[in-house]
């Protein structure tokens, strides 16, 4: 059995945008992590494009915004496409499984809201 799970901390770089298949809704935004270390300091962000699904696609609508620094944890798929200019991209999509909300201001503090409090099912 192979594990695909990653915990990532960003910042929500576009409001959510909900969208529905046959059976599903799902909510998808862009989340920036900028790695950071002691040698280099802060370096160059590294987008990601989220996906929830179902229940959790609300609760990401009912409280999400860009802007909002957010901990996620869920599964991840790595997968490439050729942009509109014909250049060969790479991009790593997270399906969501929780999240949590954090303090813009304050590193290693508590969530102000965690999946959970926002909508416990």
């Amino acid at each position: 059995m192979a594990i695909n799970q990653i915990t990532i901390e960003g910042n929500v770089g576009s409001d959510p945008e909900m969208k529905f298949t046959h059976d599903e809704s799902l909510a998808s935004f862009s989340l920036a992590h900028t790695p950071w270390s002691k040698t280099k300091g802060e370096g160059e962000p590294m987008w990601f494009r989220i996906t929830f699904w179902g229940r959790k696609a609300d609760s990401v609508m009912d409280n999400v915004k860009k802007g909002d620094k957010l901990l996620i944890i869920g599964s991840f798929k790595h997968s490439t496409y050729t942009d509109k200019e014909g250049v060969s991209r790479s991009s790593l999509d997270i399906t969501g499984n929780e999240f949590a909300i954090l303090p813009r201001n304050a590193k290693n503090s508590a969530p102000q809201k965690t999946e959970a409090e926002v909508a416990p099912w």
